[in-house]
């Protein structure tokens, strides 16, 4: 074969096989190809001693907060995966962190029952106070503009927080049961709430008034959202649902009857309570009774609780009989509410290492958990136990009196009970 009939035959194959590969390439079924395993995270990120109970991203999403059982938040760069910096202040375990809408400031609930706003930046705590609620909070929703934080929890309540001066602007009330969810719409004007007595509410932000109660699921409500026009809020449920409602024209219309409505469509008050059909949770309520501003009869909810305190001879964690009285009177009160839970302290005088009383206030809060459930019956789930060491003292560690105070193990059990005014 002469030189140019090997290079004629060289092109030929060489134009042969490139119109195979672009004709299985326009044939073929389309390839996904996965260039990492997606089972595998793409960073871990280790800091926390304890329970990581909450994530949030910062609005420009470089940063992540995360709010541990161990009392800290950390500030972690996404970029790198490291540590920026740690935000120390709790004793307590921190339940959620979340940032501002423009990003420089924290929000942070801690099982003492306060909340606090961080600077982003620095760290530093701007302000922290005591929550208004009776229950411990379940969610918070920042305003659009970032002035109002929207805080609500297991007493059935909203309270709105100028979050700047740490100042409550108002409380709503409405809801029969735990409200799990909040959301502001895209304006700032509207609130909506979900809860776990079936319905959603849409708050007028500004005069607190209920605009419209929302039915449609046959459970309780765990997630509201409003899209980023505002024309439409998205409801999740424990009845495995998720409802679409149209703000602008959701009222109520009936086909087998005329109904009486005012001006926005809403049906007039048929049970002669002072509530709009549209509003009122129960319409049935006879003439004369008390109503709140959801049209069922008021309820009045009181809080309760018993403390639990006990002092122990020195380098000891043995129970004194002395104390045997008050520990059946908190097994009776934890028995008679079997949804209470406490978390038992134990501390210590300074005498001695912080290593070694750190253990004996573990052992002295043990001592007290292991003769509740073993003599009442008590869930050990429902107790937890921590040790605080000499950390946090009563009294002046330099008298016996004082030595005998902090030698302590100390608990506030409190729950919630409705009654009729």
């Amino acid at each position: 074969m002469s030189t140019r009939q090997k290079i004629f035959l060289f092109v030929f194959c060489f134009i042969s096989a490139f119109g195979m590969m672009t004709q299985a390439a326009h044939s073929a079924k389309p390839v996904l190809i996965l260039l990492k395993d997606p089972i595998m995270p793409d960073k871990t990120l280790k800091g926390h001693t304890d329970v990581v109970n909450s994530v949030s991203f910062s609005p420009d999403g470089k940063i992540l907060a995360s709010a541990s059982r161990d009392g800290t938040i950390i500030l972690w760069d996404l970029a790198s995966g490291n540590r920026i910096k740690t935000i120390n202040g709790y004793s307590y375990s921190i339940n959620f962190v979340f940032f501002s809408p423009d990003g420089k400031r924290l929000v942070s609930r801690s099982d003492d029952e306060t909340s606090s706003f961080w600077d982003a930046a620095t760290g530093n705590r701007l302000t922290r106070f005591k929550e208004q609620h009776s229950q411990p909070v379940n969610s918070v929703s920042f305003s659009p503009d970032g002035k109002i934080l929207a805080s609500t929890s297991n007493d059935a309540t909203i309270t709105l927080w100028d979050h700047a001066a740490g100042n409550i602007i108002k409380t709503f009330q409405g809801h029969r049961d735990d409200v799990n969810s909040l959301s502001f719409s895209p304006d700032g004007k509207i609130l909506a709430s979900g809860s776990n007595d079936t319905t959603i509410i849409l708050w007028d932000v500004a005069a607190g008034n209920i605009i419209k109660t929302l039915k449609g699921h046959s459970d309780g409500v765990r997630s509201v959202s409003f899209s980023p026009d505002g024309k439409t809020l998205a409801s999740g449920s424990v009845d495995t649902t998720i409802n679409l409602w149209d703000i602008r024209y959701n009222v109520i219309a009936s086909a087998d009857k005329a109904v009486a409505v005012d001006n926005t469509g809403c049906a007039l008050d048929s049970d002669g309570d002072g509530v709009f059909d549209c509003s009122d949770i129960c319409l049935d309520t006879p003439a004369g009774t008390k109503v709140d501003e959801a049209g069922c009869p008021v309820q009045i909810k009181e809080k309760i609780s018993i403390d639990l305190k006990v002092e122990f001879a020195s380098d000891k964690a043995d129970i004194k009989k002395v104390y045997f009285d008050r520990l059946e009177k908190v097994a009776y009160f934890l028995n008679s509410f079997p949804d209470t839970e406490a978390v038992i302290e134990g501390h210590t005088d300074s005498v001695g290492s912080e290593k070694y009383n750190l253990k004996l206030s573990q052992r002295r809060s043990d001592s007290v958990k292991t003769y509740l459930t073993d003599k009442y019956g008590i869930a050990p789930s429902r107790l937890k136990a921590k040790g605080f060491g000499e950390s946090m003292p009563l009294a002046d560690n330099n008298t016996t009196e004082g030595r005998q105070k902090n030698r302590r193990v100390i608990a506030v059990i409190s729950t919630i009970v409705t009654k009729s005014p």
